[in-house]
Formats: structure tokens, C-alpha cells, sequence
């Protein structure tokens, strides 16, 4: 590094040369020049994420090549996150040395507090000393001048403002942790927010798309088999435009929480959008899966809502569900397709019902 170069300069050479080390990474190893390659490989060559170097690590070992699956993975695992992943940590260690700080000043405080008792017993002592002859021990003991207890007085008038000093920035430091706390608050709501469906209070297809990797790994890991669920109302549109999207809202509302209440807490359940849903069953063979596809069904086709503005009954609310069981060579996408298929097959064969796929067939059309 050259001497005397400003941040700036030496922040543009080090990007510069960060820069220079991505291209090939990316020529070699990603699965295109997107915005997330290039974000993910610049993040493994600024060097300050040692997960994602962990984790890319056997893929250059290998010479292999990202898949965009596995790319979009692990940008959303190291990259996305991890603003807000920075964000709650420096709050942590903020609130930490914000502590820190309050409990020193804190002694500071009592140490001025005991200095201020001090200083206000010396112009007595001194008055008293003043008015006392001299030691005929000492044979050098003099007179105590007005000009002392002056000095004195403004000691101890210092020592008071240094205490009302300290209270108020105790007093600031206070609130500033309060900030800080509100605002690691905050972020965790934001994070939150960001992963669950306004409308219908389920996990949103982003939160799904995160927990489907997680739960990839972890059934693979312990060596349980997982099954995923596809859920889809039966004529959604149909019935928008005859009852209108407010009980068309009130019936997926109805569905989410029908599919919640016949659920397991340790299952996972999204609104995948529109008027689709996703349940993931972990440590579930196909066809215990397959009886609890069945037992929603029944229960979405028992519900029955009512009309604000005539308090009419409304039912008729019917779903379609595919399942897929996770084989082992699976990625994400695979059991998507799979489950996307047995839907497209419950579809087809009349809706209300439930189909497994094992097998790729064309895509569904839309209906």
C-alpha cells in the first residue's frame, strides 16, 4: 500500500483490485454476469464473510459451476440478509458499550458526588482555621486569607457542575439505549413483516422459499423424508367476479386459517400467492401426507363465510392439492415441479381432490 494515500484512494484501489479477482471467479464458477452473481462472488472477495467462503469452497476446489438455484440460495442466505444481519449486530455491541459507558460514568458520578462533600466542608474547616491563633508548636502557623475560602467556594461551585454534568449525560446515555433498543426492535418487526402475507397473516413465498432450503437440509440430514403440498382454490376467479374481492379476500383468509387450525406447529404453511398455498410436512412419508392433504380439503370444503352487507352464508369453497415426497438427488425446484405437477393432475381429473406425481408431466395451465 503506497504511504500517505487518502481513505478514498486506497478504498478505490482496493475495489479496483476486488474487481479484477471477480471477473474470473465469475467466468469460471457462477451461473451467469447477473446483479446476484456478482454481489455473491464480490462479498467472497472482499473476504469479511468466512460462512459464505465455507461454503464456496468446494465449488472452486471442484472447478464446478453454480447452478442459478444454488446462486439464488446463497445470495439470499449471505448477501440479502445480511444488512440487517450487520445492522443488529453493531445494536448489539452499541447497546453493550452504551452500558459499559453508563456504568463507568456512573462511578465517576459517586467519585464527584464524594468530591462535592469534600469541598463543601472546606470553606468551614478553613473559616475554623482561620480564626484559631497560632501553634505555638508549629512556630510557623499563619492567619488563613480571605482569598482561600474564595478559592475554596469555586472548588466546590466546580465540583456541583461537574456532577450536573455527569447526571445529564447519564441521563442522554439512558436515552440513547432506549433508542437503540427500539430500534433493534424495529428491525426485527421490519424482518418480520417482510416474511409474512398482509392478508392472510401466513408466512409469504419468500419465507417459504427460506424454509424450504432449511428444511431440505435438515431432512437430509437426519434421514427423514419430507413432503410438500400445493394447495390451490378451486374457480377463485369465478368466484371473485360473481362475489367480489372482498369475500374473495374473506375466503382466502378463511382457507389460511382452516389450514392452520389442521395443522402440526412443528409444519410449515405459506400463502405462495395468489390463491395458491404450501404446506411443508417434515418427517412425513407420502402417505400420512397424503391424509393430511385429505383432511384439508375436507375442512376448506366445510367453511362457510358471511356477506358484510347482507349477513348471506356463503360456501362452496373447494381446493385442489398436489403432493411430492423430496427424493434424494431433489434441488428445490425439483419438488416444486413435482407438487406443481400432481396439482395440474387434481385439476384436471375434476378439482376437490387430492393427486401425488412422481413423475414430470407438461406444466399446468393456468385455471
Amino acid at each position: 500500500m503506497q504511504p500517505n494515500l487518502p481513505d478514498t484512494a486506497i478504498r478505490l484501489d482496493q475495489t479496483s483490485e476486488q474487481l479484477r479477482l471477480v471477473l474470473p471467479l465469475l467466468s469460471k464458477h457462477a451461473a451467469d454476469f447477473g446483479p446476484e452473481s456478482y454481489a455473491l462472488w464480490f462479498s467472497y472477495i472482499a473476504g469479511n464473510q468466512p460462512e459464505l467462503a465455507a461454503d464456496l469452497v468446494d465449488v472452486i476446489t471442484a472447478g464446478a459451476r453454480l447452478t442459478a438455484q444454488q446462486t439464488a440460495h446463497l445470495f439470499e442466505r449471505h448477501v440479502r440478509d445480511a444488512e440487517a444481519s450487520s445492522v443488529a449486530k453493531v445494536s448489539a455491541a452499541l447497546t453493550a458499550l452504551l452500558l459499559q459507558v453508563a456504568g463507568s460514568t456512573s462511578e465517576v458520578q459517586a467519585a464527584s458526588s464524594r468530591s462535592q462533600q469534600l469541598f463543601d466542608t472546606l470553606p468551614t474547616i478553613l473559616q475554623g482555621a482561620a480564626a484559631t491563633p497560632p501553634s505555638d508548636v508549629s512556630g510557623a502557623h499563619e492567619a488563613v486569607q480571605p482569598a482561600s475560602l474564595s478559592i475554596a467556594r469555586e472548588l466546590a461551585e466546580q465540583s456541583r457542575l461537574m456532577a450536573a454534568s455527569l447526571l445529564t449525560f447519564v441521563q442522554q446515555l439512558n436515552r440513547a439505549q432506549l433508542q437503540v433498543d427500539a430500534l433493534r426492535t424495529e428491525l426485527q418487526q421490519v424482518r418480520q413483516e417482510a416474511r409474512v402475507d398482509a392478508l392472510t397473516g401466513l408466512q409469504n413465498r419468500r419465507a417459504f422459499d427460506e424454509a424450504l432450503l432449511m428444511r431440505i437440509d435438515d431432512a437430509r440430514e437426519a434421514g427423514v423424508p419430507l413432503t410438500l403440498i400445493m394447495i390451490d382454490v378451486d374457480h377463485f376467479k369465478r368466484f371473485n367476479d360473481t362475489l367480489g374481492h372482498v369475500m374473495g379476500d374473506k375466503a382466502l383468509g378463511a382457507v389460511a386459517k382452516t389450514v392452520q387450525q389442521n395443522l402440526k406447529g412443528k409444519d410449515f404453511v405459506a400463502r405462495f400467492g395468489g390463491e395458491e398455498f404450501v404446506v411443508l410436512l417434515g418427517d412425513t412419508p407420502l402417505p400420512a401426507a397424503r391424509q393430511v392433504a385429505e383432511n384439508l380439503r375436507q375442512a376448506i370444503a366445510r367453511i362457510r363465510i358471511r356477506k358484510s352487507a347482507t349477513g348471506e352464508v356463503v360456501g362452496g369453497i373447494t381446493v385442489s392439492c398436489g403432493l411430492a415426497l423430496l427424493h434424494p438427488d431433489d434441488a428445490p425446484v425439483d419438488l416444486l415441479d413435482r407438487a406443481d405437477v400432481a396439482l395440474y393432475l387434481a385439476k384436471a381429473a375434476g378439482r376437490n381432490q387430492v393427486m401425488v406425481s412422481e413423475r414430470a408431466v407438461p406444466a399446468r395451465q393456468p385455471g
